[in-house]
């Protein structure tokens, strides 16, 4: 008997914007899996596509961008093609997203509980009474402390932490399969991060969703995933399992988001920030596009195609060069 297919499958999806001077891809062929039950981590510097990506998940790229090819399948179902009443069915219900901004995410106009109420009868066909008493419970269980209160709160009125937990509570609101979680730390301090990460982590572990974490920190990539997915310029550059990618990494520009890292022995390790600027997805170099801040760039770069081969055992880099290079 075959095993189950993957929760999701991300086939060379291609996202682009129109511009003056013509196509900008801000995904370019993405490919990936999340298993039932996984936590892949999709990471990279600002403006490497992830955001792009996770929107084009739940088809929610905004105009004029849009998607060009590739499908995203949801138990095999192409979400790419579907009817937007498929889609309405999906959003919120099989897959949700935490955006990256709180405060501009959720309505300014309504209170917390009226947005609850509103997911909770429209999504899973509860009565008034039954969603405002499983609107209590959905912020008792993200750690927000007098709920009661709380749902009569304005999202302006809560601090950074409490909106992002509103965010999740409203997420987990439809009992998704799948949550999409784009920079659910950003901006906020070092122990508000922990205690979003492991409120995230807990509740994959009640639930058993499965978890679409984006972040631009690899620290928190380590904390939290099972496998990873870097990405850069729009396309994957490596992917594998977590303890893979940190102990051995394959790909240049993995090795350099891992050396940007602050060492735990502080005063006396060096921190080496990778040089250069991320690429004008307007003009890319010919080749990888990461070869221009490359410390192991040479000739052949400008020529070889970005494209994903697997290395080692569910461990792949589009570096053709990754054995010089690893440590």
């Amino acid at each position: 008997m075959s095993a189950k297919p993957p929760l999701l499958e991300v086939r060379d999806l291609r996202v682009a914007f129109p511009t003056l001077s013509g196509l900008l891809y801000a995904a370019d062929r993405v490919s990936f899996t999340i298993e039932r039950g996984e936590v892949l981590g999709l990471v990279g510097e600002s403006g490497s596509g992830k955001s792009v990506t996770c929107r084009a998940i739940l088809r929610l790229v905004p105009p004029p961008g849009a998607i060009l090819s590739g499908a995203v399948l949801l138990d095999g179902r192409n979400l790419v093609d579907a009817s937007n009443r498929t889609l309405r069915d999906v959003r919120g219900r099989d897959v949700a997203m935490v955006f990256q901004d709180p405060l501009s995410a959720l309505n300014p106009i309504l209170t917390v509980g009226e947005q609850l109420r509103e997911v909770l009868t429209r999504r899973l066909g509860l009565s008034r009474r039954r969603a405002a008493a499983r609107s209590v419970e959905l912020l008792e269980h993200v750690g927000i402390p007098s709920p009661q209160r709380r749902l009569r709160a304005y999202s302006h009125e809560l601090s950074g932490g409490m909106r992002q937990r509103v965010m999740i509570a409203l997420a987990l609101a439809g009992e998704p399969r799948l949550l999409i979680a784009d920079e659910p730390t950003t901006s906020l301090d070092v122990t508000i991060q922990d205690q979003i990460l492991h409120l995230l982590l807990d509740l994959r572990r009640e639930t058993g969703m499965s978890m679409l974490l984006v972040s631009h920190d690899m620290g928190v990539i380590a904390q939290t995933c099972d496998r990873v997915a870097v990405m850069y310029a729009g396309r994957l550059f490596e992917t594998g399992p977590v303890d893979a990618i940190f102990a051995r990494p394959f790909h240049p520009y993995t090795r350099a988001l891992l050396n940007a890292i602050p060492s735990v022995h502080g005063r006396g390790s060096e921190l080496r920030p990778i040089g250069g600027q991320p690429p004008d997805l307007a003009r890319l170099p010919a080749g990888c596009p990461f070869s221009p801040r490359c410390d192991y760039a040479r000739v052949a770069c400008a020529s070889i195609p970005v494209e994903l081969a697997e290395i080692e055992s569910r461990h792949a880099s589009a570096c053709p060069f990754e054995t010089t290079v690893a440590a």
